[in-house]
């Protein structure tokens, strides 16, 4: 399991996705002391567009994922391609696409391998998008004791609700929030696990030296 003390999140999103990102990423600081890793619904043989099209809504340093990507905080990782993405270790994977149904829900295979490489320190994170991709990954991270959170519908948000509709009605979801405030919620969250994993270090080290 991979240890380097910062949380991942990872992002699935798929129709309509694009704006919901841009809302997400815009009131995020320079230094949320996060990595983010985005998961989109990608025709085989084309490329995304979207680091170009971020860059526009964020200062955090965006990177088109390669096979064997280092996971590093305060960056934005895109996965631009068909290719379905893992992590494993505290770097990214890429591997080809097979046709069946499975190899097809991305986000979830995602999602699943997070919860296996980063335990408590996953975080989910469910956009617009058609379909139910997503929930399976959801269910994943909840059960390693990660956070999960999916856009909730407001004011005609997300255009596409099938996605965190689906995650949402598992049960498998932790905050149901509009997505232009899931910045700040992450942020808090980040800074409140920070100092409850100080607070049991020091509490171990002085358990250790009374022994």
């Amino acid at each position: 399991m991979a240890g380097n003390g910062f949380p991942v999140v990872g992002i699935g999103a798929s129709a309509g996705g694009v704006e919901a990102l841009q809302a997400f990423f815009e009131p995020m600081p320079a230094d949320p002391g996060m990595a983010f890793v985005v998961i989109t619904h990608i025709g085989e043989g084309h490329e995304s567009a979207l680091p170009q099209i971020l860059v526009r809504s964020t200062a955090l340093p965006i990177v088109a994922v390669r096979d064997g990507e280092q996971i590093e905080a305060n960056h934005i990782y895109i996965v631009t391609s068909s290719a379905v993405a893992t992590a494993s270790r505290g770097c990214l994977h890429l591997r080809s696409g097979g046709a069946g149904i499975r190899e097809r829900n991305t986000v979830d295979v995602f999602l699943a391998s997070l919860a296996a490489d980063y335990g408590e320190a996953a975080i989910g994170v469910i956009l617009s998008g058609s379909g139910h991709d997503g929930t399976l990954g959801t269910k994943a991270i909840k059960e390693k004791g990660g956070l999960t959170l999916a856009q909730k519908t407001d004011h005609g948000a997300p255009r596409y609700p099938d996605m965190p509709a689906h995650a949402i009605a598992s049960g498998a979801v932790d905050l149901q929030i509009a997505v232009e405030d899931m910045a700040q919620r992450l942020i808090e969250y980040a800074q409140t696990r920070g100092t409850l994993e100080t607070r049991a270090h020091r509490n171990n080290r002085a358990e250790r030296m009374r022994w």
